[in-house]
């Protein structure tokens, strides 16, 4: 069975480091929305790890992390796929500086 995401912010003096697991992208829309909102308050010099172990999932839910990543973290994401990155999910991987 897939994990489900979690997102875990390490606070640091001068940014913080987001650490986002990213499992299957079906299911609970609640989710997805507690994630995007707490991406959006990122500060312009935090940085985000995405931790992919995932077989894919709804295009909805990627777009809705996909442009808070964007608005928030551009240029500093760095990406790992622990098992796979299928689908929807593999779209994460492109997404790294």
């Amino acid at each position: 069975m897939q994990r489900k995401h979690s997102l875990f912010i390490k606070k640091g003096k001068d940014k913080n480091v987001y650490t986002l697991f990213l499992g299957h992208l079906r299911g609970d829309d609640r989710e997805i929305h507690n994630i995007v909102y707490n991406l959006h308050q990122a500060k312009s010099s935090d940085v985000l790890q995405i931790r992919i172990s995932s077989s894919g999932g709804f295009v909805n839910h990627m777009l809705a992390i996909i442009n808070v990543i964007y608005d928030k973290f551009y240029g500093r994401i760095i990406t790992y796929i622990e098992k796979e990155a299928c689908s929807a999910a593999g779209n994460f991987f492109t997404w790294k500086d």
